[in-house]
């Protein structure tokens, strides 16, 4: 057969009694195939182009997912099993400006399928990994703002984070709880336009809540929003806001706290 992808169809047919439908139970089966043959599934199931590397093109590829319901097999979820199945072999589908899709490879698969989703990590003290889509901080900020935070779970040596410069993204390996703390710092501070800056201010002998508090004060009459966020966790207060404003920002932290910006 000249198409590799195997997808086999189990007939099981349960014996009752009562006349009951059939049960259609099926395995979809990537066994080692180039990695061009499940972009071209993904294309036929969206009905959007995949852009992708010629390089990797012939990359082996290999997914298996087993006794799926043919009933609740949708195209949605096939859509979702690619897209995860991409995930655990260590590639990430971002979205182009034109609507159509685009591959980027981050290197060496991550220990577990990445969630994408907050919503969809477990509860409790787990070690997962999470893909990180940043709107208007770049991913240079990002690190700098979120590598702190993981590194101080020292209970948890298998934690790490990665950019992914392609897509705008990073990788992110932490206990659950520290991902979620993550992703509200996320919703926090990663607003605006490509127009607002980022920095991360050290204020050494300070409550980082007071000077949060005091920065709040100090701009509530602005006529432009600055996004200020304490970060409890590090003792750093994180602020967005535009050039001119940053600039005013920094002079007051500096006269009244001392405060010191990373990286200047």
């Amino acid at each position: 057969m000249n198409r590799l992808l195997w997808v086999c169809l189990w007939i099981t047919l349960f014996s009752t009694f009562a006349a009951d439908k059939p049960t259609q139970l099926l395995s979809i089966n990537y066994r080692q195939e180039p990695l061009v043959f499940i972009l071209e599934d993904y294309k036929m199931v969206t009905g959007k182009e995949v852009s992708f590397p010629n390089a990797i093109r012939a990359i082996p590829f290999t997914f298996e997912c087993t006794d799926l319901d043919s009933d609740l097999l949708t195209a949605t979820l096939w859509k979702q099993l690619i897209e995860r199945a991409l995930l655990l072999n260590g590639f990430h589908l971002t979205e182009t400006a034109d609507g159509q899709m685009s591959v980027v490879e981050w290197g060496k698969p991550p220990l577990t399928v990445p969630y994408v989703n907050p919503e969809d990590m477990p509860d409790g003290d787990f070690v997962v990994s999470y893909l990180m889509s940043l709107k208007y901080l770049s991913v240079a900020e990002a690190l700098q703002i979120f590598t702190p935070v993981v590194a101080s779970d020292v209970n948890h040596p298998d934690r790490s984070i990665k950019a992914i410069p392609q897509s705008n993204s990073l990788l992110i390996v932490a206990n659950s709880r520290t991902i979620e703390q993550l992703v509200t710092l996320q919703r926090r501070i990663d607003l605006g336009d490509s127009s607002i800056t980022t920095k991360v201010f050290q204020c050494s002998g300070h409550d980082i809540l007071e000077v949060a508090v005091a920065v709040g004060k100090h701009t509530e009459s602005w006529p432009r929003s600055v996004v200020v966020y304490p970060d409890i966790r590090t003792s750093r207060l994180i602020v967005r806001a535009e050039n001119p404003e940053m600039i005013a920002i920094q002079k007051f932290l500096t006269t009244h706290f001392g405060a010191s910006a990373e990286g200047d």
